[in-house]
């Protein structure tokens, strides 16, 4: 039974528009128990227009739907429910100019297409069973200028092996900060460049990238290290081994294709935070 207690809100002052050619709001969230809803709404109380209503039921179908003029519109839905009871999972809603684009887990479900002008927006809360961990959002043209506190965020299709690297130039001869090179029915390996010669080398076995299949890979920058969630789930953490402040460069290659790669500036939020605010409707969280 969904019990309709507040969970998060976030507030777009300017209307979602503001932040649109192309926009992504990303979320983390764990120990889902029964439903949950999101809606992105005109305003905070349940008379304000809701522009879309997604809502997976546990076993069942996702429901999404719109709220308009007091009274509910045509129900949309899909059978394909990634959502299991107690695991954890990433999803993100790209709002494009057709509608709201649905993502678990890194594949795509779903497009809501536009019932309400995105210009009504103003807001986004998620209520019932389950807990945000992490949320962020970002537009196509955001230009990243610190790295902490940010998300790389990564959809690839049809990887077939491939090494991503962070480096603090363009050049082989710069450092790498941190090399990632999956390899196809093996371990996952790890290491850093610096002065001329790799490090010590890091490998985990737990190895989720198969050959032909599309992923969503995230790379939270922590203090202490690079953290990456592949699939939905948290898989390893690289600790820094050279200044954050040297890294600017970024690059891909390896028999793989990108659907997108974005920065995400995220909000950290503890059970803690949560259960401290969860009764109050018009808590401001930090907006873009």
């Amino acid at each position: 039974m969904l019990t309709g207690k507040l969970v998060f809100i976030w507030l777009f002052p300017a209307g979602i528009v503001h932040i649109l050619r192309f926009a992504l709001t990303y979320i983390m969230m764990s120990q889902l128990q029964c439903r949950f809803r999101i809606n992105f709404k005109s305003g905070p109380t349940d008379k304000h227009e809701t522009a879309f209503h997604f809502n997976p039921r546990m076993g069942s179908k996702v429901v999404m739907n719109s709220f308009s003029t007091g009274k509910w519109e045509t129900e949309e839905s899909f059978s394909d429910n990634p959502f299991k009871k107690g695991e954890d999972f990433d999803m993100f809603f790209v709002v494009k100019s057709e509608g709201y684009q649905v993502h678990v887990n890194g594949k795509e479900l779903y497009t809501f297409k536009h019932r309400i002008p995105l210009e009504k927006v103003k807001m986004l809360n998620i209520n019932g069973d389950v807990v945000v961990n992490l949320f962020g959002q970002y537009a196509c043209d955001l230009h990243i200028q610190s790295t902490h506190g940010y998300i790389n965020h990564i959809v690839k299709k049809k990887s077939d092996g491939y090494p991503h690297t962070i480096l603090t130039g363009p050049t082989d001869k710069h450092d790498t900060a941190f090399h990632f090179n999956p390899r196809m029915d093996r371990k996952v390996v790890m290491n850093s460049f610096r002065n001329g010669k790799w490090g010590a080398e890091e490998s985990v076995s737990d190895n989720p990238f198969k050959k032909g299949e599309a992923f969503e890979m995230f790379f939270v920058i922590k203090s202490e290290g690079y953290q990456l969630r592949i699939k939905g789930e948290q898989h390893s953490m690289f600790k820094h081994r050279i200044p954050l402040e040297k890294v600017t460069t970024i690059n891909i290659y390896g028999n793989v294709s990108i659907s997108f790669l974005g920065f995400v500036t995220v909000s950290d939020i503890s059970p803690l935070f949560l259960s401290k605010y969860t009764e109050d409707t018009h808590i401001k969280m930090p907006s873009l």
